[in-house]
């Protein structure tokens, strides 16, 4: 066996081995990274609940809650629209002329 064809050997199973186990790594460091965000994100909302009711004491907004819908002026202003004139209209099928068939 020549020095080339143990280089090819050797390349063809780093890449056969090395190419599956790259994969399996970033998959297993999605998962574990993942899981720390996981367990680092309820720590931070269970350091918040606890600095919230540290006195015992909760306050809120006051009032009534009411919903702002953004959109309505624009749908009154579409709804206040005047009616598109009759001559600005698609055309209908009883309006266009009836041109002479060559069969009659």
């Amino acid at each position: 066996m020549t020095i080339a064809e143990v280089i090819k050997v050797a390349l063809v199973l780093g890449v056969l081995i090395g190419v599956p186990t790259l994969m399996i790594y970033g998959v297993v460091r999605g998962i574990c990274q993942r899981r720390r965000e996981k367990r680092e994100l309820k720590q931070r909302v269970r350091d918040a609940i606890a600095k919230i009711t540290a006195d015992g004491k909760v306050e809120g907004p006051k009032g009534k809650f009411v919903w702002k819908n953004w959109g309505r002026k624009w749908v009154d202003y579409a709804n206040g629209l005047p009616a598109p004139k009759a001559d600005k209209r698609m055309p209908q099928v009883r309006d266009l002329p009836d041109y002479p068939r060559p069969w009659d």
